[in-house]
């Protein structure tokens, strides 16, 4: 390893021939903190995420600071534009490199370091999942309401067979930019999805909560299937709600309102 190795060239041209060390998706150890990073510790385990957007232009205040106006403008001063390690800054072959702190994500003890490097390019496959649905649904022109019943009858058999929390980590980052775009409320959209999954985990085959039940039970005459024909009422009810809540938004958001 060598701070400053082979140039990355990209085309053979600028902006990215600057002779910097290439290296994208890595991981790595803290070495060191500037000033009033707190959120670290030097010895952390990190991952990286390459793109640091400048914060400034339309693009990073829409969110998207990959694609940075300021890309590669800010040699000889990075705290003033977009970092992009291996392509304008020093990357992951080098023996060290400067990561803003948004770029920088904490490694659980019991990740290794192969899986922590390849975090960056699992989720970029996520993101590209999520625009790709996200596309196909706006382009196919179904309305708002067609999609989130699709969204919901998703949750609902989903609900059958494994749980809640997995359910969430599966389809939020996908469903919620959806919803984002067709212009749902958000905290209508939340609590629609949770009645929906909870309602999910009262049905068979699977109903987990059902099976909880049981295990809570003493009664050995009290079965499964008894417990899954009493739980119909419940989960119906969810769905009632579920409905109403699209009707009338207002009763997700009534309580926050008075709130906040």
């Amino acid at each position: 390893m060598t701070p400053n190795g082979t140039p990355a060239l990209i085309g053979g041209g600028p902006p990215f021939n600057k002779n910097f060390t290439p290296g994208h998706e890595y991981m790595g150890t803290v070495a060191a903190l500037g000033p009033g990073v707190d959120e670290f510790d030097i010895g952390d385990r990190v991952t990286v995420e390459i793109h640091a957007g400048c914060g400034q232009c339309k693009r990073c205040r829409q969110g998207m600071y990959t694609s940075c106006h300021n890309y590669g403008l800010n040699y000889g001063d990075v705290d003033k534009g977009h970092r992009a390690n291996g392509f304008t800054t020093d990357g992951g072959f080098a023996e060290y490199a400067v990561n803003n702190i948004n770029t920088v994500i904490k490694v659980p003890d019991d990740m290794s370091d192969e899986e922590a490097t390849l975090v960056v390019t699992a989720g970029t496959s996520m993101y590209g999942l999520t625009s790709a649905i996200q596309n196909f649904f706006l382009d196919s022109g179904p309305s708002p309401y067609v999609i989130l019943a699709l969204m919901v009858l998703v949750w609902f058999l989903l609900g059958m067979v494994i749980d809640s929390i997995s359910i969430m980590l599966l389809t939020v980052p996908i469903f919620e930019p959806l919803a984002a775009a067709l212009g749902l409320d958000r905290i209508s959209f939340a609590v629609v999805g949770i009645l929906a999954i909870e309602a999910g985990l009262l049905t068979p085959p699977f109903g987990l909560l059902v099976y909880t039940v049981k295990a809570a039970i003493e009664d050995p005459d009290v079965g499964v299937r008894e417990i899954f024909r009493y739980s119909i009422p419940y989960w119906i009810i969810m769905l009632i709600g579920i409905v109403s809540i699209v009707a009338l938004p207002g009763i997700a958001n009534y309580l926050p309102n008075q709130l906040f």
